[in-house]
């Protein structure tokens, strides 16, 4: 519990690590590039593709920020218009709805508010990780010879050529699963943004590309990041068809994702099923 900054920090240092091994491997071995100088390069264009992300999301919540007002207000008329066809289909009247969604802006807004409290307090903290990160990843690759040797070490003698091949094992396969699970969030960020293009929905690459990291998140990280878009186009969009068009962009996408995209890229690097 008190280290937990310093260990989240360490445990992110390590997947980047591993997911960018592959290529200062590559510089070290065929480019001839000096470790340094290899580890270097490979962290710059990590924190390249990271920053890419960053700003491509940064910049839509912009347009967001700008058009919120006349968002709310197309929200209140489709709220409005919901609880006239609920008030004639299941005879809850208006004022009784206005009661229970009353409370749930209460929720939200306490919600809101928690989760501003946390994030100041955890400004410190993701400065302070983002800050050790590179130095992290930097120093796990220049010395992965000599964790190697302090693991041979540390094993029992008749115990080190299973440590050898177990090491090598984990050297090959890891790095492969890390790299095929980011090139299917690269992937779904392209389907899901141009998917939400097609159906309509505005601020379709920021909606892509928050679905698509959802789906790091295994078996349901594909609904949960679905259900951003799909309450964005069932409060603003011009008709119900259009949240109806989202969940049916994501059942294709999930079908996709499934049984194509996870099986043949991350199954394939790590020889699973």
């Amino acid at each position: 519990i008190v280290a937990k900054t310093f260990l989240s920090t360490i445990v992110l240092a390590v997947i980047f690590s591993y997911l960018i091994y592959p290529l200062v491997n590559f510089l070290e071995k065929k480019a001839r590039f000096p470790g340094i100088l290899a580890n270097l390069l490979g962290i710059i264009i990590l924190l390249g593709i990271l920053s890419l992300f960053v700003f491509i999301i940064y910049r839509n919540l912009g347009y967001i920020t700008q058009d919120m007002p006349a968002l709310i207000k197309k929200a209140h008329s489709n709220i409005d218009q919901l609880r006239v066809f609920i008030d004639r289909t299941f005879g809850v009247t208006v004022e009784s709805q206005n009661f229970i969604i009353h409370d749930i802006i209460n929720d939200v807004s306490d919600v809101s508010s928690n989760f501003t409290k946390s994030l100041f307090r955890g400004t410190t903290s993701t400065i302070f990780t983002l800050g050790l990160l590179p130095v992290f990843i930097f120093y796990m690759l220049y010395y992965r010879d000599k964790f190697y040797r302090f693991i041979i070490m540390v094993v029992p003698k008749e115990k080190e050529d299973d440590a050898r091949k177990v090491i090598r094992k984990i050297g090959y396969v890891t790095p492969r699963y890390i790299g095929g699970v980011f090139t299917v969030v690269v992937i779904l960020s392209v389907l899901n943004s141009f998917g939400l293009w097609v159906v309509g929905v505005k601020y379709a690459i920021l909606f892509g590309i928050i679905s698509a990291l959802f789906n790091l998140i295994p078996y349901f990280g594909t609904w949960i990041g679905a259900s951003i878009p799909f309450m964005f186009a069932l409060l603003t969009g011009d008709t119900p068809g259009l949240a109806f068009g989202v969940i049916l962009l994501f059942v294709i996408i999930q079908f996709l994702e499934n049984n194509i995209l996870t099986p043949n890229i991350t199954g394939s690097y790590v020889n699973l099923n």
